[in-house]
């Protein structure tokens, strides 16, 4: 099927106007119809031939006009329901039948009697007259007319058949008028058969026109429709190539009839009236295309120079895979001079491995063109003139042309990147392995640690008990320096030790039921001597049902001892609550949530407060130990719990810390 690309077609003006147009033929040829069927029914028969002395429009005439009017109107938007399409292709038939029988009828001399029972079926009197020969013009066209829009309905695969049929239809329905126009019976009459009446010929013109406008993109009316130079210049002139002629030769009939000139003059006038308008038709239509060639020459050199100023190489080729255009770029990239790649084969180009399966990509990506970006996640080669490959990124774009489809091939020479990326892979490997290292070292010598550290807190507290005997306050001070420094050392080494085995993945779970209820006592009272100590009241709240989670108990005890410890730490006065509640919403079964009434924490600082080794320090919190580790181990061991911890807080009022547990 010839069509034309919707992109060049005006989708809101010429190609809607031509359905429209298509439509309203139709529709004007169904009233003419009606008015005409109504003149033979009531006997008007001014409404039958327009003015006396004109041939009036049978009344099979007007019925098969009517049945072509509805199917133009049916069947002019290709976007049609079945119905419709199934409703214009009957009508189509049986005006072609109505048409046959009265070509037939004139053809060879019989009478049907069709005329007469359509009369009779519409209850006129006047359309039942003595038989005459039908108009053998008017037949003929109604079979083109029906054989035209049936083939429209079908839909198959050229438009050019009932185009064709249409235009000869209408060709002698123009005639027709002409004559009338001219006064010319030659041209609508035959002698010894009826004379084909002006409604006849009129609706006959349009319904003509209608059929080869009824789909604006294709086949001979496409290039009426295209938003091009040639399209825009046609729709100018074909109107005054098809009225100027007639006007020209009405004027001449009208001066010969009054008598300002003879014949002969009458024949020169006209001849000189035709060449001046073609002569400005000719001019009207090298300027028009001579801009648009310019243009277009224009937009070629516009374009050569974008692809040459392309950081990349380029190359443009056709659906046969031969090169079109290449740029500078690519003459350097494969070393090959430009002459000797236009008009060549892409495979070219193309490593010898991979040459006879790209043929069936190229025809792959013309059966279904779209863009294809760079990395497109494919491993592609280049071949260069000397025989050497290189790794490329290629992305390909459809290029719709006068010339048919083409394609633009960017290609990206990506050696380097390459190189990089190994390079990048050796140290990625080599960091790893030393993360690796690091992980056993730390595992290794906090163990080593852990062990003379926890003698020098043990036998601290031992002296602080006053066991070997009594101390004085200045040797107390400075032991109990010793022990807190010794503490804080035991928690920077232990919290080191659980970071490297989350790190290594060496952290084993045992996820089991939990009770939550005592979990939270038992850190409660683990913590509550610290709470007081301050001054600060630890409470727990809890409901009275128990609370069972999935987790491992020694995990989430070190979650919650982290935040319990940490609100304590950051709080001079008031409360700190740990509460537990089910929750019966969002995905989870348990909520766990540490509230303090502490200092608070600034919004630009909680984004930060997860990481590892992460401290906010203000002037209240500077003074105060800590190594960082435990919210960045706390959310670690959550996430491992398939838990989420979660924040909310406000400076000068508090913070509240939640772990939420999946319901499973």
């Amino acid at each position: 099927m010839n069509t034309v690309d919707t992109t060049t077609c005006k989708k809101d003006g010429a190609a809607y106007f031509s359905i429209l147009l298509a439509r309203v033929a139709g529709l004007a040829s169904v009233i003419v119809a009606l008015v005409v069927l109504l003149g033979w029914k009531f006997n008007w028969l001014l409404l039958t031939r327009l003015r006396p002395g004109l041939a009036s429009m049978k009344t099979v005439t007007a019925i098969t006009v009517l049945l072509l009017g509805l199917s133009l109107w049916l069947l002019a938007d290709e976007r049609k329901g079945r119905w419709q399409g199934w409703g214009g292709m009957a009508c189509a038939a049986v005006a072609l039948l109505f048409g046959t029988l009265t070509f037939l009828e004139s053809a060879l001399g019989t009478d049907f009697r069709v005329d007469y029972l359509v009369a009779r079926a519409i209850g006129s009197t006047a359309g039942i007259a003595s038989w005459q020969r039908p108009p053998f013009i008017a037949a003929m066209c109604i079979m083109l007319l029906g054989s035209a829009l049936l083939l429209l309905g079908r839909q198959i695969s050229s438009l050019y058949p009932s185009q064709v049929l249409a235009l000869s239809s209408g060709l002698i329905g123009t005639a027709a008028l002409v004559g009338y126009a001219l006064n010319v019976s030659a041209f609508y009459s035959i002698p010894g058969y009826a004379s084909t009446s002006l409604q006849t010929a009129t609706t006959i013109t349009a319904l003509s026109i209608g059929v080869l406008f009824a789909r604006p993109s294709e086949g001979l009316v496409a290039a009426l429709n295209r938003d091009t130079a040639d399209g825009r210049l046609a729709r100018l002139l074909l109107p005054c190539a098809v009225f100027i002629p007639i006007l020209f030769a009405w004027l001449r009939s009208q001066g010969q009839q009054l008598g300002l000139y003879g014949a002969e003059v009458g024949l020169i006038l006209y001849a000189i009236a035709n060449i001046a308008c073609f002569v400005t038709f000719v001019y009207i239509s090298v300027n028009q295309l001579g801009r648009a060639l310019s243009k277009a020459t224009h937009a070629e050199e516009r374009f050569k120079r974008l692809v040459e100023s392309a950081p990349d190489a380029m190359i443009i080729a056709d659906e046969r895979g031969r090169i079109v255009l290449v740029n500078a770029q690519t003459q350097n990239l494969f070393r090959y001079p430009s002459k000797e790649l236009v008009g060549q084969s892409i495979e070219i180009l193309v490593p010898r491995r991979s040459r006879d399966g790209h043929p069936a990509y190229r025809a792959a990506f013309f059966a279904e063109p779209k863009i294809r970006p760079m990395g497109a996640g494919l491993e592609l080669y280049g071949l260069r003139k000397d025989g050497s490959e290189f790794p490329v990124e290629i992305s390909l774009s459809p290029l719709q042309t006068d010339e048919g489809l083409l394609v633009s091939s960017t290609i990206r020479d990506i050696t380097e990147r390459k190189k990089f990326q190994r390079t990048l892979e050796e140290k990625n490997v080599e960091l790893e392995n030393a993360n690796r290292a690091k992980d056993r070292f730390l595992a290794t010598m906090s163990h080593e640690l852990r062990t003379p550290l926890n003698a020098i807190i043990g036998f601290t507290g031992t002296l602080l008990m006053k066991l070997p005997g009594p101390l004085s306050a200045g040797q107390e001070k400075q032991l109990r320096t010793i022990q807190s420094s010794g503490r804080h050392l035991l928690s920077l080494i232990n919290d080191l030790l659980d970071l490297a085995k989350i790190e290594a993945g060496k952290v084993q779970l045992k996820v089991e039921p939990v009770p939550c209820q005592t979990v939270l006592e038992e850190v409660a009272a683990a913590l509550r001597p610290q709470a007081e100590g301050k001054g600060l009241r630890l409470d727990l709240t809890m409901p009275e049902e128990g609370v069972v989670v999935l987790a491992d108990r020694r995990a989430l005890k070190q979650i919650l001892i982290n935040l319990t410890s940490n609100a304590i730490k950051f709080t001079q006065q008031g409360s700190v609550r740990l509460q537990l509640a089910e929750q019966h919403g969002n995905g989870a079964c348990a909520e766990i949530s540490v509230t303090d009434t502490g200092i608070g924490i600034r919004p630009e600082d909680q984004a930060k407060l997860f990481s590892a080794f992460a401290r906010v320090e203000t002037d209240q919190t500077r003074h105060l130990e800590g190594t960082g580790l435990g919210l960045h181990l706390s959310q670690r061991l959550a996430g491992l719990l398939e838990a989420k911890l979660t924040l909310d807080s406000e400076p000068g009022k508090g913070s509240r810390f939640a772990v939420l547990f999946p319901r499973k």
